[in-house]
């Protein structure tokens, strides 16, 4: 790797003149993925640490780059992934992996088998917060989501804005007539609206039409998180 290598790694989280939002920690007991990091010239500082004892504070850390030269340990990943955004680099690895990787919730997942321009182009993209995955890998993932949504979450996610808020009325407790003073229309109204709701939920009441709409609400929030 030359010197070259050596000033990267030298380089200090933070230092005068840097942002340490444009500061790249690479977690790397063998040195490959560094090396290929360092050809393929991502234009950011590299701070080499050998294993992920050696982290330090990374709420200012741009990225993380987690080697991995056999199956990674995923909840090594999931548990970097919640402290700073993480990038599995691979060595040699497995196509399969990415979608364990987007499981740990980890923001990348690629392989020393890249060019050292699509390994830039994908490290300064997520940088610039854009995940680094191959685009098949990503539908796959999206096509396994969908597969697992239910009829009944589609009738949920399928609610005019109107019906979400009259659900979230009451889910709070709210009677007809509490609906109807909320929302500025009758109780009557407020009833049918809730009679609706039930029925395009399938559901038998209004316990529930609440409980199946959290799950649904829930289930949205992981993933997005």
């Amino acid at each position: 790797m030359g010197s070259r290598a050596i000033r990267l790694q030298g380089e200090a989280v933070g230092s005068p003149g840097r942002s340490a939002a444009r500061v790249v920690v690479v977690v790397d007991q063998l040195g490959d993925v560094l090396a290929a990091l360092v050809d393929a010239n991502i234009g950011v500082p590299l701070l080499h640490v050998r294993s992920r004892r050696d982290l330090g504070d990374l709420s200012q850390v741009g990225l993380v780059i987690l080697a991995a030269y056999s199956t990674p340990s995923w909840s090594d990943v999931a548990a970097l992934a919640t402290t700073a955004p993480t990038v599995v680099v691979a060595s040699p690895g497995q196509a399969t992996d990415a979608r364990r990787a987007i499981g740990a919730l980890a923001f990348g997942y690629l392989t020393t088998s890249l060019a050292p321009e699509a390994l830039r182009r994908a490290i300064k993209g997520a940088l610039r917060g854009q995940p680094a995955y191959a685009r098949d890998a990503l539908g796959r993932w999206i096509t396994d989501q969908l597969a697992v949504v239910t009829p009944e979450m589609r009738r949920t996610v399928g609610l005019t804005p109107r019906q979400r808020d009259v659900i979230r009325l009451v889910a709070r407790g709210a009677s007809d007539k509490q609906i109807g003073r909320e929302l500025g229309i009758t109780t009557a109204t407020a009833q049918k609206h809730v009679t609706n709701v039930l029925k395009r939920l399938g559901a038998p009441n209004r316990a529930a039409a609440v409980a199946q709409v959290a799950v649904v609400e829930f289930w949205n929030g992981a993933r997005a998180g």
